[in-house]
């Protein structure tokens, strides 16, 4: 992202043409008029002037429709919570994804393997090269039997749970290369899941009872970080982070005037109302509840030496303006996890369930905190892991796998 990158891109499009030649002379080499980012120098200046104009630095509190939205639809932490780990007994190689489907917990292992084991930890199946020889990066439960299996190749397999075994219904080429993060959600009794890969294509695809279908597409700008889908007034909602971004993308599924669906940005967060820069952070990891009546978003960025938890919700105003215009005074609450990290973490965070009283934050040094982000504090810190938590399988219980090699599952006593 480049200072002269974007007056050579104003320049050329307001067809100054004779003025940009002149500029790569005095330049003394040949200036890309491709900014990488999706925001004009016009748009970006308009920001910056009305950041100036109605935002105070000095007062950060929250406005009247904030306050309700924390006063209403944020419980603080409640106790009993899950304090009490239990080991998982043949767990074993790293674990990178799981999911919890019905009573069962299904794991991804880095050698390509899925197994699947009960809560006590006895592994009831164990496939094999389950991919084909490919690992599988993300393993999500869409429904009461059903899997979405996300392989490092950038495909996805629908898979069901019948007893014991794990069979594939149906499976999709998505992305050319990796897939950097996924959401699922259910809207109007539909099922959504959504995936932002390397090749920064933003994909909706939907899922019906044995197959699977992309419906929409966006190409972003800048690479994607993490992703998040929920529904709002009916409304199938997409949530995109992106390096070098301050900002949320909010995208909309809309038909187009060939009844065509299609992904159409209709707003942009701001993650940072305390200064007015681009890239200060980035947000690294999306989890997202419905409140009461609204979604609230939790965002998990990429600060040093602590991660900080972000919550935000959605404005109905600016989802219906259409106009991508970055909003300001978003932030409900800000909350320092006290987890630590430097530039190479990937933060973890996850609501917990099933009333979004809280969000557990799995830190690189094996700690699970339990943030009270209504208080915007951290009530309590329990002993996870030794080293990093890998990832966590959320559903009526909540089972943690570590860098470590180990699993726990965790209960109220």
């Amino acid at each position: 992202m480049s200072t002269h990158s974007f007056v050579a891109h104003f320049l050329k499009q307001n067809n100054y043409l004779e003025t940009l030649k002149a500029f790569e002379k005095e330049h003394g080499s040949p200036i890309s008029t491709e900014t990488g980012h999706d925001e004009s120098l016009d748009q970006i200046i308009q920001d910056r002037v009305s950041f100036s104009k109605d935002f105070e630095i000095s007062d950060l509190s929250l406005n009247d429709a904030n306050q309700a939205i924390v006063d209403q639809e944020l419980p603080n932490w409640s106790t009993p919570y899950p304090s009490t780990k239990y080991k998982l007994k043949e767990v074993t190689g790293l674990t990178i994804s799981a999911a919890i489907v019905t009573d069962k917990v299904i794991a991804s292992s880095n050698d390509g393997s899925i197994s699947i084991y009960d809560y006590e930890g006895n592994r009831l199946s164990r496939k094999e090269r389950f991919l084909g020889g490919v690992v599988a990066k993300s393993v999500v439960s869409v429904g009461k039997n059903d899997v979405l299996i996300v392989g490092m190749n950038g495909n996805i397999y629908l898979c069901r749970l019948e007893g014991d075994e794990l069979v594939k219904l149906f499976d999709l080429a998505l992305h050319k290369g990796l897939v950097v993060d996924c959401g699922y959600a259910e809207v109007n009794q539909n099922r959504y899941f959504v995936t932002i890969g390397w090749d920064k294509m933003v994909k909706l695809v939907k899922i019906s009872k044995d197959k699977i279908e992309e419906i929409a597409t966006y190409k972003s700008t800048l690479a994607g970080t993490c992703i998040g889908v929920c529904g709002y007034n009916g409304s199938v909602i997409v949530v995109l982070g992106r390096t070098e971004s301050t900002l949320l993308d909010v995208l909309a599924l809309e038909n187009s005037e060939n009844n065509v669906p299609e992904m159409v940005p209709v707003y942009k967060i701001s993650l940072n109302d305390a200064e007015f820069m681009a890239n200060g952070f980035t947000p690294r990891c999306i989890s997202i509840a419905q409140g009461k009546t609204k979604p609230l978003i939790a965002v998990a960025t990429s600060q040093e030496p602590f991660m900080r938890v972000i919550i935000v919700s959605l404005s109905k105003e600016a989802i219906e303006s259409k106009d991508n215009k970055v909003r300001r005074g978003q932030i409900l609450t800000n909350t320092n996890s006290m987890a630590p990290q430097d530039k190479f973490s990937q933060p973890l965070i996850c609501w917990r369930q099933p009333h979004a009283s809280g969000v557990w934050a799995f830190g690189e040094d094996g700690i699970i905190r339990c943030l009270d982000v209504k208080k915007q504090q951290v009530v309590a810190a329990i002993d996870g892991h030794k080293g990093r938590v890998k990832c966590v399988a959320m559903g009526t219980k909540m089972v943690t796998f570590g860098a470590d090699k180990k699993a726990y599952r965790w209960t109220e006593n």
